[in-house]
């Protein structure tokens, strides 16, 4: 939820990197593409992360990492 919309899936991946000043011209092409085809995109990303990562499980964090992270 952001400035009470709810953003989901693919939408909410644009809202991050928009957010955190991924260039301009990328979203703008990236929010041509239709909704479903954003998300059937992001539903597949999801399902084979492991191994697009070549990993087998998440990243643990030290507490030093995880209290920058926090702040």
């Amino acid at each position: 939820i952001f400035r009470d919309a709810v953003f989901t899936k693919s939408a909410a991946v644009l809202l991050v990197l928009e957010l955190v000043g991924m260039p301009r011209l990328f979203l703008h092409a990236a929010k041509l593409v239709p909704p479903k085809i954003r998300d059937y995109g992001y539903d597949f990303i999801a399902r084979h992360r492991y191994k697009l990562a070549q990993r087998k499980t998440c990243r643990k964090y030290s507490e030093e990492e995880m209290r920058k992270l926090i702040q």
